[in-house]
């Protein structure tokens, strides 16, 4: 071993071919002699197999041209290290192959100090320390997915273990919001966040569709992008603000489960990164686990979403109930109110004193009225009488009077839609929830804004259904209305529906216009979503089932005369006060009237009377025999009888269908005078 001492050479020569004879040309791995100067002396054919440099090339280089920039100053320590300690050392680097990429070499190092030279083994690791990273890597993954509950905090703490794992600047991750059709970054991380503020701006509440940006385009070709150099990229939008903040590379990977997108993640670098297939293979495959991770998000999300909206259906149908009931048994007092006003005013001159009282008393009976019409609307126990009605021209019908109702400093727009299919509903209904739509609207634009209003055909789906309680897949006719309002924070969009809930001043508003939005939708078989953000404005999209019938409504009827009558009415109303009342307006306009206060009655009544009557005037609702029961038994004795309905709201089986059939004609409780005898001679006056 002491011609390892030997000086000008002679210990290279020797340790080759004195103490191990063709050992340095025929081993398997890399073997080298190198100076503590930095250059190589002699390098074993190894090395052209792994690194694909022949020897001539690298000898007359600094063996630290081979090495990782990263890892330069490990290496020279440990090469100072050899030369002073004496000892045999072990550590590992990349190498630069001759192709550009690196491998890992684990080294075994001895100095042989009188020489000023070292001899190295080194061991190619790249496989070995590829497998201990993604299997590192794919815990760390597995165990920040494993307890994530919320996207919103897992997304971050996800980026920040790719990024340092793999040895880039920062990221983000975007997630498809199903509903809106477009990418939303849900977390993002980045070693010095406030080096890059500008560009975490540029994704913050940004939503991007199928092909917008890097990760819009990863989501429409559902595969991988790397970019090398940012500023050579023409699909990147955000790219001056990339480049003025130092990132230099991205790459853009899909996270794709059973076809399907669920969202993209980003990374970037402020270093050139060129592309690695290893690194792409293992993106792709922790994309596959955070896809299933999005994906059971998601079902939760469902989940809890559908339980939510089982509560709030119990609650509004529940309070729906209650307003319902209120109404019915109110608009029988208002039709007593109201009527004996009129009889009152009817025997008094203009300029009597009591005449102003009564006209106030009815002023504030109407205006009751109006308050219990909107309760039984939000309940659902309004009788609608649809027609099949075009949504476009609704709107265009509609414009003129919108544009006075809103204001000439909000710009009015309307986007309509081609080929719209027609809707069967209350085009009245229809109309007051524009109206009502339009004045929320005009109230949150205080500075002016736009009104946009905008119909299109649209096909909900089972993934948009599942969650809703009463929203059946197929086609429908989407109405929407947006504002650049001030919008509205989670808990006002939780109870916007609710009656009686308003956000406005005392005295500036009921609480009842979107409640009786809602409950026209819900009572037309639609639905209504609300989207809404402070300072972002408010959009209510509502969709109404698309019917394929082509007919449209006839024409309206002449108003009828009102005038006095001969006929004779059967008149059926349990509520003793309103029965009474309506027997004096029909007999005092010459009417005979027969009057009974249930169905069993009626028809006993009926009996008497051999031909029968013109005209049943009945209520819907009533103990034992409905209305809509006692007309059919009516009309098998006397097939040739008028039916005209009234009622506070419909009974249960009218309700749940929501409308009123075909040849139904109904008077809405609470009624006047004028409207009574209107109705009855419109009904009379029909021809057979």
């Amino acid at each position: 071993m002491t011609q390892h001492r030997t000086r000008a050479g002679g210990a290279i020569a020797d340790f080759d071919d004195r103490w191990y004879p063709g050992a340095f040309d025929h081993w398997p791995h890399l073997l080298c002699i190198a100076g503590f100067d930095g250059y190589f002396r002699r390098l074993n054919p190894a090395w052209e197999r792994t690194l694909g440099f022949k020897r001539e090339e690298l000898l007359p280089r600094p063996f630290v041209d081979l090495v990782h920039p990263d890892d330069h100053d490990r290496i020279l320590v440990e090469v100072q290290r050899l030369a002073g300690g004496g000892v045999t050392r072990s550590f590992e680097h990349r190498c630069r192959t001759k192709d550009g990429s690196y491998r890992w070499i684990d080294w075994t190092a001895t100095p042989l100090v009188d020489e000023d030279v070292f001899y190295a083994i080194g061991h190619d690791v790249t496989e070995r320390r590829q497998t201990s990273r993604e299997l590192e890597l794919l815990y760390a993954i597995t165990r920040a997915l494993s307890g994530a509950r919320v996207l919103k905090r897992s997304a971050p703490i996800l980026i920040e273990i790719l990024c340092t794992s793999l040895g880039w600047t920062g990221g983000e991750l975007w997630v498809v919001d199903r509903r809106r059709e477009a990418l939303e970054c849900r977390g993002r991380w980045f070693d010095d966040p406030a080096a890059f503020s500008r560009f975490v701006g540029t994704s913050r509440d940004c939503l991007l569709r199928k092909g917008e940006d890097l990760p819009g385009r990863a989501w429409a070709r559902k595969r991988p992008a790397w970019i090398a150099d940012l500023a050579a990229e023409p699909e990147f939008p955000r790219q001056d603000v990339a480049i003025a903040e130092g990132l230099v590379s991205a790459c853009v990977v899909p996270l794709t489960l059973a076809g399907e997108t669920r969202g993209v993640v980003q990374l970037f670098s402020t270093r050139h990164q060129p592309p690695d297939a290893d690194v792409l293979r293992l993106l792709l495959s922790i994309a596959g686990q955070i896809g299933q991770f999005i994906d059971r998000l998601w079902m939760e999300e469902s989940l809890r979403l559908s339980e939510e909206q089982y509560r709030h259906a119990q609650k509004m149908e529940a309070i729906g109930l209650l307003a319902g009931g209120v109404a019915h048994d109110f608009n029988n007092l208002l039709t007593i109110i109201l009527g004996f006003a009129d009889c009152a005013l009817s025997s008094l001159t203009p300029d009597a004193p009591l005449s102003e009282a009564l006209r106030e008393i009815r002023k504030a009976g109407e205006r009751a009225a109006e308050l219990t019409q909107q309760l039984l609307a939000f309940s659902r126990r309004q009788v609608l009488q649809p027609i099949l009605v075009d949504l476009n021209e609704m709107v265009a019908d509609t414009e003129r009077m919108l544009r006075r109702l809103i204001g000439e400093d909000i710009e009015l727009c309307s986007h309509l839609a081609a080929g719209l299919g027609n809707v069967k509903a209350d085009s009245s209904q229809l109309q007051q929830i524009l109206m009502n739509l339009a004045v929320n609207a005009r109230d949150a634009m205080t500075g002016g804004g736009r009104l946009i209003i905008e119909t299109a055909n649209v096909e909900l789906d089972a993934d948009f259904c599942r969650p809703l309680t009463d929203v059946e897949p197929g086609p429908y006719v989407l109405l929407a209305v947006s504002d650049t309002g001030c919008g509205m924070d989670e808990a006002t969009r939780s109870r916007a529906f609710e009656p009686f809930f308003t956000t406005k001043e005392r005295g500036q508003g009921t609480g009842m216009g979107l409640a009786t939005i809602y409950g026209i939708v819900k009572q037309s078989r639609g639905h209504i979503a609300l989207y809404s953000e402070p300072g972002y404005g408010t959009t209510f999209r509502i969709y109404l089932p698309r019917t394929f019938a082509t007919a449209l409504a006839p024409p309206a009827a002449p108003a009828p005369r009102l005038e006095r009558g001969t006929e004779s009415i059967l008149l059926v109303e349990d509520e003793e006060s309103v029965r009474g009342l309506t027997k004096f307006f029909l007999q005092s306009s010459g009417y005979t009237v027969v009057d009974a206060p249930c169905g069993n009655d009626a028809l006993e009544a009926l009996e008497k009377r051999a031909r029968g009557v013109d005209l049943l005037l009945t209520d819907v609702v009533m103990p034992g025999m409905s209305g809509r029961e006692l007309a059919d038994h009516v009309r098998e004795r006397h097939p040739g009888t008028r039916v005209l309905y009234t009622s506070g709201y419909t009974d249960q089986a009218i309700a749940r269908r929501s409308v009123l059939e075909e040849g139904h004609v109904l008077l809405q409780k609470p009624f006047t005078r004028r409207g009574l005898l209107t109705k009855v001679r419109q009904v009379l006056d029909e021809r057979s």
